[in-house]
């Protein structure tokens, strides 16, 4: 943990932040490793297609099974092919040098260094609990007095059976088997109970039998101990290794194991029932009393093929293998092998043991109080075992990282086993894991702890939803509960608020935007600032930026504090307030006299002047006695990456010093660091330089090695004679040489101990110090002293300040000195920290200090006590303070903190019995509502013998789909009625009938809701038992026949079953087709009536009244059906087959239902209605952003069955088309919500609905500009600069989303020539992108002159025609990966920023086509071999433009 936490300060990022493992991972020397196996995609591993489907998936299951080396496939088909090739000769002659007769050598010369044994001692042969009965029956010999087999009370089933059937086998009772139990209340085996049960039972015990990683705790037992203890008792000791080989250290020789097995398929990486390993020691090998069970293989190979029948043993566990090696199980394990051969175990324990407490870090900190982590820090591998304290709990979040695509393992009733592992698991992979823990809880917080509603239960659809299913369900359930269905005010107002909710869930889960952020962080996503959403691409681009948004805002404040660090000390001489003799018994009080004897302040401002450059100003003040001094010091550091920093830094006052530090951290387990001093003007001095290093010595325990040459020394002639060195000053006595050694010990998980021994030429010490954690918030240590003769107290003045020319004696220790110290820490909250430290020494009396640490700012307060060395002083400042600190930790502090959590769970519980009402009132109030609609249906479905619900309970029923017949059910089920009814008016049900809430959501006979989350949400349920599991219970009818299902709260119900269902019915529409198409022909018959740009400008003066908006809806609710209708038709005149390419189909519907939407309207007269409209017409707007790359991917895949020239006109009508219904419908919008204030309030009149008065094209340019660099530095990994010159204070009246498109295009062209040119050419730097910008009469130019080559006279006729791309000239086939680009051009052309760096070949047709709507015009002049000049003339759409007619 200590590593990590170093790294993470070196690096500059919080542990938790995913930029912290993302660099983790770029500095990991064993990151390649992870290309030797096949990761299985989130798709293949969860079952279902989404987004991120083709990602690659967490996988954290090896202990349970490790991945595929790709090494093992080819291994495999290797021994499948000699096989085919050579049949049997393939024992004796090979291709690869590998025949089958003596395969096993490949095998055991790999394997017998990852269990710390010699080969001869290692062997493969049949599977794990098969080797176990077969080594029992060698060294299990019981005897009257030795009889007992002794294993642990939770060992896994298959160790347990073994060892159970064994006892049976040699009929002896079952107290045979001795279990070694943990004590009451705790999960593990301690070690010292384990030693005691064999010397209190060993000489009873013929075999201990232990696993080394307890399976279900991923406890790592003392083998070498354990071992030496049995031993000791006369018992023979063999381990099951199943979960340690691989995973941890083993030195099974060395440690005189007796015999040992494993599986080799966990960290192994062998493959699902590989073929298993065992251990025999060599002390056996020779053994002629083992009556082993033996077989033909495990003869002597010498005389093996002669045939006899006298056995000789082959020599090692060789003589155990009874049948010939199975070659293709072999091979697979072969090909795992060589993986481990190429790089260093203990550099792969290393990194297991990062990633393992780099997980324990995130899950403490993040859910640690839901959780309880079971395997011990100290003795643990790669697993961490995580216990709930609930099974409902247990099982959402097993749910959630399943469906995340995080793969690991559970363990009933309520355990979850999680194991990174070094070979091919990453720090990023113990962040996502978390990562969607947290997701998953933030979400269920935001659902219920807010009283949000979940948007999917609310529709009924799944979170992988697509689109159309979300319209269908909208369409559904909106047509149900329509406030115009029911008639009442009553009704109408509560399914008003039921339409509201459906609306809700309908607008967030459509927009592409709004649904990723819900998927991420849950309501606060939404909530969160939406203005990062079109620097991005993908979906996962938009998830990571939502994330990015909102831990910015919650850190914001933090930020701010941490810029600067400061520190203040005084020292205060408490003899000047009284005078303390305790050999006399009497306290005095003296006159008053400022006990102030020294201030030191200090303060730092750093800021990042370049990646991984840190530049800090530091100014330090101190006063002591007569003498005041200060200093400003300016420091430059520079971190290389998380194993290397240096940093230099000058005191620019005198006296002026140079001060160079660096430190290196080669490995994980040592470093080197350096400190260099000169000062500059005395040159007389050689600088004094500090080295220390330091090494890992083992698990525990860290050495160092500090030496310092101080400034008693010359270098040379020149230092000798120098005429400035005559007249130096003597080097104080504590500047010189020394050599220091320390060693650093963990005790336990919270204890450590620290040891420093320091000789020099004038000074020598011995130190020797322990702090331990009383708990997470309160920690005590302690430390002794010794000092050698002739040692000065350190100088503080001199030391802080940097001065080694003036120093102030703060007193000398004569001839030595023993110093016992005594140190308390407290922290209060999460930024907060106290301190208290005494000090007793023999020379130098009693000194306290009082330190108060608040984010980067401390205020430290040293206290002379006495300068006598009183130890009844020293005892009543050590016990007060210390008595005081722990009364108040655990009398108030803690208290307090367990009272804040309680009191916020009574919140929570109030806050949610006021929700739960209300919950419940809407769920009945819905019922109501529908119950008259569903009562007919179900009495359709009856007669047509379709899906029907007979009953359905939701809640916490106390009955089971278990009882024995369905008379039992019925008498449940009759009971738990019966005691509904008997509640009193103050008791609460625990279950609710949701019999026709769950009707209601049946379609086409088939009633499905998917998995995850909880039901309560859906429409006409509510949670009638708060806190508790609960369950659905669903009686239906199919058929003619009776059915009964019953899911928990976050499973999935599909019903009827398959076996229920003997033919699907489909219902069509084709009557109200019909009639639609009749109103489609009336509606395109009619003639558009043109509005000009003048009149969307004419509500430029603000305020707009409610007659402005009432005209402008009268507008559009007239025009845009008509528009709408003639583009429908327009459809209808494309050849068949591309009418019917399923791009151009969709947006052909898209089109079809955005009519159908909007033409149903009533004639508007009030600004209800007005608002109604309003709200539909933006749904249909957004429907309507993706048609242009759904128009690109229709028309390229079908441009061989039309004409250039009619496709091109199809488009350009389309795409004007869309651009007067975007600019007509958007505009309405815009001035909507201005009027009703729901934007943030216009300022100085700048727009005008869509429409920026004042747009800045030189701002916009920028943005565009760095926007497309980035993109360019992603795709090619490098990018141009670009300068911006011309009039670039000018202002036009325009369209953003326009100006931005077109200028994205023009850009990406240019970036990207320069990039490619410049890789044709040799050229060693990119030449920039010039942009300049003119302002003419009533219109802005921009000209865009780029280096890259120009454009061929050939493909220069062809830029701006649609389909075509200059990419196409590297790739004749556009399959593979059209799909892609359709999703990035589609994310970007929403967004307004045009697509991927190169796309569909839509891009300058459509930014041509948008300047040219406005009156504005797009050239471009190319000089091949050279350049091109873009020239783009935009008219200011206010003044010259204002007749333009849309």
């Amino acid at each position: 943990m200590d590593h990590l936490q170093k790294a993470a300060s070196e690096l500059g990022y919080e542990l938790d932040s995913v930029q912290f493992a993302q660099q983790m991972d770029a500095q990991d020397p064993l990151a390649s490793l992870r290309n030797e196996f096949v990761i299985p995609t989130v798709e293949q591993v969860t079952g279902s297609t989404s987004d991120n489907g083709a990602a690659e998936c967490t996988y954290l299951c090896g202990n349970s099974l490790g991945l595929q080396p790709k090494r093992a496939r080819q291994r495999v088909c290797e021994e499948l092919d000699e096989w085919g090739q050579g049949g049997v000769t393939g024992h004796f002659r090979h291709s690869h040098q590998r025949p089958w007769v003596s395969y096993r050598e490949n095998i055991v010369q790999k394997m017998a260094p990852i269990v710390g044994a010699k080969p001869m001692e290692v062997g493969i042969m049949n599977t794990l609990t098969t080797n176990i009965h077969l080594m029992l029956a060698a060294f299990y010999r019981p005897s009257s007095q030795r009889y007992k087999i002794m294993i642990e009370s939770k060992a896994f089933p298959s160790d347990h059976y073994a060892v159970q059937s064994q006892i049976r086998w040699h009929e002896l009772p079952p107290n045979a088997m001795l279990l070694a139990t943990p004590r009451p209340g705790e999960h593990t085996l301690r070690s010292q109970d384990i030693l005691d049960l064999i010397a209190r039972e060993g000489s009873q015990i013929a075999v201990v039998m232990l696993s080394g990683v307890q399976y279900y705790t991923g406890q790592v037992f003392d083998i070498e101990q354990i071992t030496a203890a049995a031993h000791a008792a006369g018992c023979v000791v063999g381990w099951d290794l199943a979960h340690a080989v691989g995973n941890v250290p083993l030195q099974l020789h060395d440690w005189n194991v007796d015999f040992a097995c494993w599986c080799t398929y966990k960290y192994m990486n062998s493959g699902p029932g590989g073929i298993a390993g065992f251990f025999v020691h060599d002390k056996h090998a020779d053994n002629a009393d083992l009556r082993r069970l033996i077989g033909w293989w495990a003869h002597d190979e010498e005389t093996r093929f002669d045939m006899t029948n006298d056995f000789v043993p082959a020599p090692g566990a060789a003589g155990f293998e009874i049948s010939n090696t199975p070659i293709l199980t072999s091979a697979a394990l072969l090909g795992a092998l060589e993986v481990f051969s190429q790089v260093p175990l203990q550099a792969l324990f290393r990194k297991s043991a990062l990633l393992t407490a780099y997980l324990d870090h995130l899950l403490r900190t993040r859910v640690g109080s839901r959780i309880e982590i079971i395997t011990p820090p100290a003795q643990r591998g790669a697993q961490l075992s995580l216990l709930f304290k609930s099974e409902p709990e247990f099982e959402q979040t097993f749910a959630a990282l399943s469906r995340a695509g995080v793969v690991c393992d559970e363990r009933k009733p309520n355990c979850i086993r999680i194991a990174p592992v070094p070979l091919y698991n990453s720090f990023m992979d113990v962040w996502r894991s978390e990562e969607a823990r947290l997701r998953d809880m933030e979400r269920e917080w935001a659902v219920t702890a807010e009283g949000g509603i979940d948007y999917y239960k609310a529709l009924n659809v799944s979170p992988q939803a697509s689109d159309e299913d979300i319209r269908d369900a909208y369409k559904r359930l909106s047509r149900l509960f329509h406030p115009d269905r029911h008639h009442g005010a009553e009704q109408r107002e509560w399914a008003q608020q039921q339409f509201h909710a459906i609306n809700r869930a309908y607008e967030v889960l459509t927009d592409a935007q709004a649904r990723a952020a819900y998927d991420h962080l849950g309501e606060n996503g939404i909530r969160t600032s939406k203005a990062l959403g079109h620097k991005v691409q993908t979906r996962r681009d938009l998830l990571d930026a939502f994330e990015r948004e909102a831990r910015r805002q919650r850190i914001e404040e933090i930020e701010q504090w941490a810029q600067s660090k400061s520190k203040i000390s005084v020292d205060i001489n408490t003899m000047h307030l009284t005078s303390i003799s305790l050999r006399s018994g009497r306290l005095k009080v003296r006159g008053y006299k400022s006990p102030l004897s020294g201030l030191f302040l200090k303060h730092s401002f750093s800021a990042d002047l370049a990646p991984g450059l840190t530049g800090t100003v530091t100014g330090r003040m101190l006063s002591q006695g007569s003498l005041c001094r200060g200093n400003v010091i300016g420091t430059l550091k520079y971190t290389s990456g998380p194993q290397s920093w240096a940093s230099v830094s000058m005191l620019t006052l005198p006296p002026h010093m140079l001060i160079f530090k660096a430190a290196h951290q080669p490995t994980a387990d040592r470093f080197i660091s350096t400190e260099v001093i000169q000062h500059t003007l005395d040159l007389s001095t050689p600088p004094a330089a500090t080295v220390a290093c330091g090494q890992q010595l083992s698990d525990q325990l860290m050495g160092s090695l500090t030496m310092r040459t101080g400034n008693g020394y010359a270098l040379g002639p020149f230092w000798i004679s120098s005429p400035i060195r005559s007249s130096a000053k003597p080097s104080p006595p504590h500047l010189h040489s020394s050599v220091m050694l320390g060693l650093t010990a963990n005790h336990g998980d919270r204890g450590k101990l620290f040891l420093n021994v320091g000789a020099g030429v004038q000074n020598s010490l011995l130190t020797a110090s322990y702090m331990r954690e009383i708990d997470s918030h309160f920690s005590l240590g302690g430390a002794v002293t010794l000092v050698g003769v002739g040692t000065s107290m350190p100088r503080e003045f001199s030391a802080r300040i940097g001065d080694t020319a003036d120093v102030v004696d703060t007193g000398k220790m004569g001839l030595g000195d023993v110093i016992v110290s005594v140190e308390m820490a407290s922290t209060i909250d999460s930024w907060t920290k106290v301190e208290w430290k005494v000090e007793f020494g023999l020379a130098t009396g009693v000194r306290a200090t009082a330190t108060l640490h608040r984010l980067e700012h401390c205020i430290q307060l040293p206290l002379l006590l006495t300068p006598l060395p009183e130890l009844v002083v020293a005892l009543g400042a050590v016990l007060l303070p210390v008595a005081t600190g722990l009364g108040l930790h655990y009398g108030v502090l803690r208290p307090r903190r367990r009272r804040a959590i309680e009191q916020r769970m009574a919140e929570l519980r109030e806050q949610q019995r006021f929700y739960l009402h209300q919950q419940k009132r809407r769920a009945e109030e819905a019922v109501r509502l529908m119950a008259a609609s569903v009562e007919r249906s179900r009495d359709v479905a009856r007669s047509s013998g379709g899906l029907v619900i007979e009953s359905a309970l939701y809640g916490d029923l106390p009955f089971d789909l278990a009882a024995e017949n369905s008379n039992a059910l019925q008498a449940a089920l009759d009971r738990f009625r019966s005691s509904r009814s008997a509640l009193s008016a103050t008791d609460e049900p625990r279950a609710c009938d949701v019999t026709l809430a769950l009707h209601a959501l049946i379609t086409s006979d088939q009633l499905v809701i998917a998995a995850g989350g909880s039901k309560h949400s859906l429409p006409g349920f509510y949670d009638p038992a708060f806190g508790s599991p609960k369950k659905l219970f669903v009686r239906y009818r199919f058929r003619g026949a009776l059915h009964e299902a019953m899911v928990r709260d976050d499973e999935a119900l599909a019903i009827p079953m398959k076996a229920h269902i003997m033919q699907c019915r489909f219902f069509t529409s084709s009557a109200r087709r019909l009639l639609l198409h009749s109103k489609f022909m009336d509606f395109a018959n009619q003639q558009i009536k043109p509005v000009s740009i003048g009149q969307l400008l004419k509500y430029r003066r603000q305020p707009l009244s409610a007659e402005n908006i009432l005209d402008s809806v009268a507008y559009s609710q007239a025009e845009l059906p008509v528009r709408l209708a003639k583009r429908v038709i327009s459809f209808h005149h494309l050849p068949f087959i591309v009418g019917t390419n399923p791009h151009i189909a969709r947006v052909y519907n898209q089109y079809y239902e955005a009519f159908d939407q909007l033409h149903a309207f009533p004639e508007i007269k009030d600004l209800d209605a007005e608002w109604e409209f309003t709200r539909a017409l933006e749904r249909q707007t957004q429907l309507l952003v993706d048609v242009i790359p759904a128009i690109a991917q229709g028309f390229l895949e079908c441009k061989q069955y039309m004409p250039r020239e009619h496709r091109t006109a199809f488009i350009n009508d389309l795409i004007r088309s869309r651009i007067g219904l975007r600019v007509i419908g958007e505009q309405h919008v815009a001035l909507s919500f201005q009027f009703r204030e729901e934007q943030k309030p216009i300022q100085e009149d700048v727009w005008v609905g869509t429409i920026h008065t004042r747009l800045m094209p030189a701002r916009m340019i920028e943005q565009c500009s760095h926007m497309v660099q980035s993109m360019c530095e992603m795709h090619y990994g490098t990018a141009p600069s670009y300068y911006i010159d011309g009039d670039v204070d000018e202002s036009i009246s325009y369209i953003p989303s326009h100006f931005e498109y077109i200028t994205c295009e023009l850009l990406k062209n240019a970036f990207r020539a320069t990039v490619e040119f410049s890789s044709l050419s040799d050229r060693s730097a990119h030449p920039p992108i010039q942009i300049t910008i003119t302002k003419g009469d009533g219109y802005v130019g921009v000209r865009i002159r780029d280096q890259g080559g120009g454009i061929s006279k050939a493909n220069l006729r062809n830029v701006f025609e649609y389909s075509w791309s200059s990419m196409q000239e590297s790739s004749d086939s556009h399959g593979s990966s059209m799909a892609g680009m359709s999703m990035q051009t589609n994310l970007a052309l929403q967004q307004g920023v045009g697509g991927p760096i190169a796309g569909l070949g839509f891009g300058l047709p459509m930014a041509r086509l948008y300047a040219e709507y406005f009156g504005g015009s797009l050239d471009i002049v190319s000089m091949e071999g050279y350049g091109c000049d873009v020239f783009l003339k935009l008219g200011s759409i206010e003044g010259s433009i204002e007749e333009k007619q849309i």
